[in-house]
């Protein structure tokens, strides 16, 4: 006589884990167009409590660039905007053969567009990083966009 034996075992999983799933406060600098992740007109949003390196780097087709951003406090709970236009982010650009900070400019959580030129060499790679000052605990991030000009593609890191 065979018994079979059952037991009921709990698994997790994250949502890093599922690969397909996004909780709403991970933290992500991502390069995008519609629904993807990617795209190589250089727009790009972004998710932040405290400092995150965008998810691609980019190859420039030209000797400056602007970059451009806006973005407003959210409970990420709620998915709202919360009124705070006291704070503030920072956008820095990084070539990315060396990890030379190029340059960086301020914004704040108030919706407002904010931009900075900045000069580099044609066919190079680069990087941003997106900072959060002070830095926000759950339940709130900075949520934005922006979008960098004259990209000639994304790539990946490596």
């Amino acid at each position: 006589m065979a018994v079979a034996l059952f037991a009921t075992i709990p698994l997790g999983v994250t949502a890093d884990e599922a690969g397909n799933m996004e909780d709403a406060s991970d933290e992500y600098v991502s390069f995008t167009t519609d629904n993807r992740r990617i795209a190589s007109d250089g727009t790009f949003e972004f998710n932040v409590r405290a400092e995150r390196r965008s998810e691609n780097d980019f190859i420039v087709s030209g000797n400056s660039i602007t970059i451009s951003a806006k973005c407003r406090k959210y409970n990420v709970n709620t998915g709202h905007p919360v009124e705070d236009d006291t704070k503030q982010f920072t956008v820095t650009l990084y070539k990315s053969s060396s990890n030379e900070e190029i340059g960086s400019f301020d914004g704040f959580a108030d919706d407002e567009t904010y931009k900075k030129t900045f000069t580099v060499e044609k066919g190079q790679q680069y990087y941003i990083i997106v900072t959060c000052s002070p830095t926000l605990t759950m339940p709130y991030s900075l949520k934005g966009t922006g979008k960098v000009s004259k990209i000639d593609k994304v790539v990946s890191r490596g």
